[in-house]
């Protein structure tokens, strides 16, 4: 089995390095890493589909389910998530499938979304958790973070809090909310 793809920005996006906390990115650092994300987001959904063994031609929204089961499935193995201390932690790779489940719920809201969603960088208060992240922004959503909240929803399953359902869930709630007046 392929080891799962790291979660990477390129360094060059960040010429003071990629280890800064995203509070201390400048606006050009935190509009490049919207843009790599934006452009590696349907080639790292497609790669995921092809480690957790989904047709990557039938991608829909309903598949959600199907990649939630696999995904849970293989973030509770010991390759993506093991017990640090006395707690349940997201390895690289359980963390890296985390962020790319994300993806997927944000690219299902984009598509279902009929124009209404879309990337920005979150420039509220720099206490704010998504400060220079890229969150989803439509009409009645204040905004979401797929990303970020897939991998605290990932962490949840490893802990047992979760469901594979979480995902769908996600996608179902958001997507209603873009429908409310």
């Amino acid at each position: 089995m392929p080891a799962y793809p790291p979660w990477n920005a390129p360094a060059a996006l960040f010429p003071q390095g990629v280890t800064n906390p995203q509070v201390e990115w400048s606006e050009a650092e935190a509009d490049s890493y919207l843009d790599w994300l934006a452009s590696t987001m349907d080639d790292r959904i497609a790669t995921m589909f092809d480690i957790l063994g989904m047709d990557r031609n039938t991608i829909a929204s309903a598949d959600l389910s199907v990649a939630g089961q696999e995904a849970y499935t293989r973030l509770r193995q010991p390759k993506y998530s093991g017990v640090i201390g006395r707690r349940a932690r997201l390895k690289a790779p359980g963390r890296a499938l985390a962020a790319d489940m994300g993806l997927l719920v944000a690219r299902w809201l984009l598509n279902d979304g009929n124009g209404a969603i879309s990337w920005r960088v979150c420039r509220e208060s720099k206490r704010h958790m998504n400060y220079n992240l890229p969150v989803l922004c439509g009409v009645s959503v204040d905004f979401l973070d797929p990303v970020g909240g897939s991998i605290a929803n990932a962490h949840g399953c490893v802990c047992g809090r979760r469901s594979p359902d979480i995902w769908l869930q996600t996608y179902e709630y958001w997507i209603e909310r873009l429908q409310e007046p």
